[in-house]
């Protein structure tokens, strides 16, 4: 069982939240998990998260992604920084690659070529390791891949989406709606 009490700081400047073409998203959290408010792990959760959009031309935007995470103490291992979960680094099985220490970037282009259709290409890297001291470039996990929009609302431009990605020794289709 894990119990914490944490903190949690977001500042948003995109201009839609659904199909983003310029602005920046910046999430940052912070827990802590203790056996006297009930959990059976003591440890510390911190993350942190910041998306920047640039909008080249009408329909041609740079988006990119980076991530920090750390779980010093005694984490369980499903509370770990892991690879795979979430938008991270695609091309990943979720939890293959998992420590106390992640740090992760990945860069898109969004290509809108038709009136409710888009493109998407996409390269990251990353690591994960004990700590921040043991980061190394011969340990870097890459990340690539493209994908296909359709624009399911024309309101808020809702985007229904299919990337394939390609990690080190693995590969992912991702169907989603959203960006």
């Amino acid at each position: 069982q894990v119990a914490g009490l944490g903190v949690m700081i977001e500042y948003d400047s995109r201009d839609n939240r659904f199909n983003t073409s310029s602005g920046a998203l910046l999430n940052a959290t912070w827990s802590g998990s203790d056996e006297a408010i009930g959990s059976d792990f003591d440890f510390t959760t911190g993350k942190a998260d910041y998306n920047f959009y640039h909008q080249l031309k009408p329909g041609k935007i740079i988006a990119g992604r980076g991530t920090l995470c750390m779980t010093p103490g005694d984490a369980p291992f499903y509370a770990l920084c892991k690879f795979g979960q979430g938008v991270d680094l695609r091309g990943y099985v979720g939890g293959r690659f998992r420590d106390e220490r992640m740090a992760t970037f990945q860069a898109e282009y969004r290509w809108k070529f038709a009136k409710r259709w888009g493109a998407v290409a996409f390269a990251g890297f990353g690591e994960v390791a004990p700590s921040w001291e043991e980061f190394t470039l011969d340990d870097v996990l890459p990340s690539a891949g493209v994908g296909l929009r359709f624009k399911l609302s024309k309101t808020t431009g809702l985007n229904l989406s299919v990337d394939y990605a390609v990690g080190q020794d693995s590969d992912a289709w991702y169907f989603y709606v959203g960006e």
